[in-house]
């Protein structure tokens, strides 16, 4: 069995950049100040969503079990802080519930695909 260089090695690896292409996409939708922001971003949370897509995808893309594992924790620890800040003046998220709700399902479902036994 041979691997091909370019592509995910398994569909877990091709789920991870799934998830990590709907990190990209929740930043362009909750943009600061969008007009169709569906989860509410400040401009430091802009950038956890942005960095966390792109290690995701790349996480994915390569293969990197403990980087996928890493990621889906930073997103939680991200929400965990962001509801802990909620309403504060010093929130550095600059979110709201949508906010810890989608960090939340991403957290989760990286470390799903993190700690799945892989199969030979």
């Amino acid at each position: 069995m041979t691997s091909r260089v370019g592509t995910p090695r398994t569909d877990l690896d091709r789920a991870a950049v799934a998830l990590g292409v709907v990190s990209l996409v929740g930043a362009v939708v909750g943009r600061p100040g969008g007009t169709f922001a569906f989860v509410h971003l400040g401009h430091s949370g802009y950038l956890v969503v942005l960095v966390g897509g792109v290690l995701a995808v790349v996480a994915g893309w390569f293969g990197l079990r403990p980087l996928v594992i890493g990621v889906g924790v930073a997103y939680l620890a991200a929400a965990v802080v962001q509801v802990l800040l909620i309403g504060r003046h010093s929130d550095p998220f600059g979110g709201d519930g949508s906010i810890v709700a989608f960090w939340l399902a991403l957290g989760i479902g990286l470390l799903a695909l993190g700690l799945t036994p892989r199969t030979t």
